[in-house]
């Protein structure tokens, strides 16, 4: 177990989940502390814990800096490797079998000039997914959503769906990807604030809202996760390890 004095809870730290293909789940906490203020976050260290023996050793420090205002990230898992967007909109990620870093080059998308760009990463269908959140002027964004369908290969990336303003979805700022179904065309979003969802058709820009079933007696926000299925068996848990051990309350 990882003690407190190892995770500084002052700083910021990414972490994430997933398979090696050799037979072995891992964990990856990659922690990172600031200079100076307004400079860039930069890693402190770089731990695994491996489930087949059951321990965590130190692995080589993340060479890519982070935003600050990325707190306490989950990295996203897909195609043996764990990945998160660091500094300069770079794709970073971490290698479970080899443990070693690389980036991950992005598609090649024609932004405006004056547009803000903001990027996200998800998984669909177990390919890696990237968001251009796109900013122009007020009311006038664009949400483009990119697919890595054969990982390590860059002419892979396609833009399987852009999304403008229309009836039925408010800011696009706000909206996180659910679900994309190629054949029907369409994609599941929700937005991150109020927890509605929306049924979005790519090739007419309609939008229909997903009714939640079940009443609730005071307003709720509601949100959704896409999950991977595992044989990790979890019962052999340790029930008296508590959040103080990570220096948490």
């Amino acid at each position: 177990m990882l003690s407190s004095d190892t995770l500084d809870t002052n700083g910021i730290w990414y972490c994430g989940f997933g398979h090696d293909g050799n037979d072995d789940h891992k964990v990856i906490v990659i922690c990172y502390s600031c200079e100076s203020p307004g400079s860039p976050f930069k890693s402190d260290f770089s731990h695994v814990y491996s489930l087949k023996t059951n321990s965590w050793k130190e692995v080589e420090r993340c060479p890519y800096s982070v935003y600050g205002f990325m707190v306490n990230i989950a990295a996203i898992t897909a195609c043996g490797a764990i990945h998160f967007i660091a500094y300069e909109d770079m794709i970073a990620s971490f290698d479970l079998a080899k443990e070693e870093y690389k980036v991950v080059p992005k598609p090649d998308v024609n932004i405006a000039d004056d547009a803000l760009v903001t990027l996200s990463l998800g998984t669909l269908g177990g390919c890696l997914c990237l968001t251009y959140k796109e900013y122009i002027f007020v009311f006038h964004e664009i949400w483009s959503l990119w697919l890595l369908k054969e990982y390590g290969n860059l002419s892979s990336w396609t833009n399987i769906a852009k999304v403008r303003p229309s009836e039925g979805i408010g800011s696009l700022s706000h909206l996180c990807l659910i679900d994309y179904s190629d054949s029907e065309k369409e994609l599941i979003l929700q937005d991150k604030f109020s927890g509605s969802m929306v049924r979005y058709y790519i090739e007419n820009g309609l939008a229909k809202k997903v009714k939640i079933e079940g009443k609730r007696k005071r307003k709720v926000v509601v949100y959704s996760h896409v999950y991977q299925e595992s044989l990790v068996q979890l019962k052999n848990g340790d029930p008296s390890v508590s959040w103080e051990e990570f220096g948490r309350e």
